[in-house]
C-alpha cells in the first residue's frame, strides 16, 4: 500500500504486566483514521484466519537468530541470564525459553491474538501542534 515510511511491532514481558505495541509513522498526506483501519482489520484477521506454516517459521528463526545474538556479547549473555534469574528464578531458563518459542504453533499465534489483541487498546496519535483533527480516538476514526 506504500502508506507508511515506517512500521515496527514490539512485545515486552514483565513480571506482572505485558505491553504490546503497533508503531507506525505514515507517509506525509496520509489519513490516520485509514491507517488505523487498516491495522484494525490485519488485527481482525489474524484472529479469524491462522498465520502460514511459512510465516510461523520466518518468525521464529527471526527470534532464534536475536536470541542468540543477544547472548553473543558479554554484556547481552549477563543481561538476559539475569534477567531469566529475576522472571524465572534461575538463569539456566535461557534454555527452555529457547525452546518453548520453537514449539509455538499457528494455533498458539491465533489464540493468543484473539485473547490479547480483540480487548481494548490505547491509541496514541502524536499530531502536529494544533492539528487535533488529524487525531484517531481509541476506537477508531478520526477524532
Amino acid at each position: 500500500m506504500q502508506v507508511a515510511q515506517s512500521v515496527s511491532v514490539s512485545q515486552q514481558s514483565s513480571k506482572l504486566a505485558g505491553r504490546f505495541e503497533i508503531n507506525i509513522t505514515p507517509k506525509p498526506d496520509q489519513n490516520l483514521a485509514a491507517l488505523d483501519k487498516v491495522v484494525r482489520e490485519e488485527l481482525q484477521k489474524l484472529m479469524n484466519e491462522p498465520i502460514t506454516g511459512r510465516e510461523l517459521k520466518r518468525v521464529q528463526n527471526s527470534f532464534r537468530s536475536n536470541f542468540l545474538d543477544r547472548l553473543a556479547g558479554v554484556l547481552g549473555k549477563s543481561e538476559t541470564l539475569n534477567s531469566y534469574n529475576y522472571m524465572a528464578g534461575t538463569p539456566d531458563y535461557v534454555q527452555q525459553d529457547a525452546a518453548r518459542y520453537d514449539r509455538v504453533t499457528q494455533a498458539d499465534v491465533q489464540r493468543v491474538v484473539r485473547t490479547y489483541l480483540g480487548k481494548p487498546k490505547i491509541v496514541l496519535t502524536v499530531v502536529p501542534e494544533g492539528k487535533k483533527e488529524m487525531m484517531v480516538t481509541g476506537n477508531g476514526g478520526d477524532r
